[in-house]
């Protein structure tokens, strides 16, 4: 792919784990309570150990995303990451204007600058055949 530096899937994986180091700072009390409880019922619907395992729950799955999105950087998957990184910035758009002070905005650099890698590679591609 084209960007120099870390991967975009690589970043995704950087933005999972400040997501699950913010929530680990933000929510010390609240995970250490679900840690002490029995698994089954431990997080409710409301409070603060529902925000806190919600708040922490996307970091695993960032992580996920960022690890196939790289293995998809690496094989010049130009259709795999235009469409990964198209549905992200869809998500982080939406995420940011439902909370414009957070760190979605890392989010939707990341997911534009994948759909303009997946826009160069499909024209590097064209070019080949």
């Amino acid at each position: 792919m084209t960007s120099r530096g870390p991967s975009n899937g690589r970043l995704l994986q950087l933005i999972a784990l400040g997501h699950a180091v913010v929530g680990a700072l933000v929510y010390p009390r609240e995970l250490g309570e679900i840690g002490r409880r029995r698994l089954v019922g431990s997080v409710g619907f409301r409070g603060g150990r529902s925000s806190a395992f919600w708040f922490m729950a996307p970091a695993p799955l960032l992580w996920m995303l960022g690890g196939l999105l790289h293995r998809a950087e690496r094989a010049d998957d130009a259709d795999a990451l235009r469409s990964t990184s198209a549905t992200s910035l869809i998500c982080a758009v939406i995420a940011t204007i439902c909370m414009p002070v957070s760190g979605f905005w890392l989010w939707i650099g990341v997911s534009a600058r994948g759909l303009r890698d997946a826009r160069t590679a499909s024209f590097l591609d064209q070019d080949s055949r």
